[in-house]
């Protein structure tokens, strides 16, 4: 699918336990486009280098600033830090030149390249267009209920009925006769 996903409600995903039962979980959102990678290593000789994988540093963007990073010992040590790191991967040291050879987890948050800054149609952040969508789909949930509209007029999004158009130029809302699927 191309194009972009709106909602005002939780992402809730069905996962079905080892028993059969369903579980609902729910997306996390974020004020960034984030892409994450996480693991678990551990330090040799007090230092450890981790890559990320080639998929994260081809989504992630070239700016560093744009890139946390957290680790976590688990277990007794001086502690770690972040000694170094770049779109390619980070450097995991012992505090006070310690050389254990302490297991850790760590994430990795980055920006998605290209949408280090997101822009998003100011109609989508109104009232109208919550109350534009409910209208519209109001038949959905009460089939006897009169159905709204929403359209775009070539500069907002509109709310009202569309005006009417000859039938070369309708608006289109399917698949056009030479795209639709063959069996």
């Amino acid at each position: 699918m191309d194009g972009s996903t709106y909602t005002n409600k939780p992402i809730t995903q069905l996962v079905e336990t080892s028993g059969g039962d369903k579980i609902a979980t729910y997306a996390t959102a974020s004020m960034k486009t984030d892409i994450t990678q996480r693991g678990k290593d551990r330090l040799q000789s007090g230092t450890r280098h981790i890559p990320f994988d080639e998929a994260f540093r081809q989504s992630i963007s070239d700016n560093p600033d744009e890139l946390t990073i957290t680790v976590t010992p688990m277990g007794n040590c001086n502690g770690i830090y972040i000694e170094s790191y770049d779109a390619s991967g980070f450097t995991v040291r012992e505090l006070n030149n310690g050389t254990s050879a302490v297991s850790f987890s760590w994430i990795a948050i980055g920006t998605r390249k290209g949408y280090e800054h997101p822009e998003n149609a100011p109609e989508l952040l109104t009232g109208d267009f919550e109350k534009g969508m409910q209208a519209m789909t109001a038949t959905e949930v009460n089939p006897s209920a009169k159905p709204g509209y929403m359209w775009w007029d070539g500069h907002t999004v509109r709310y009202d009925r569309p005006p009417h158009t000859p039938s070369a130029q309708k608006p289109f809302y399917g698949l056009r006769p030479q795209e639709e699927k063959k069996d």
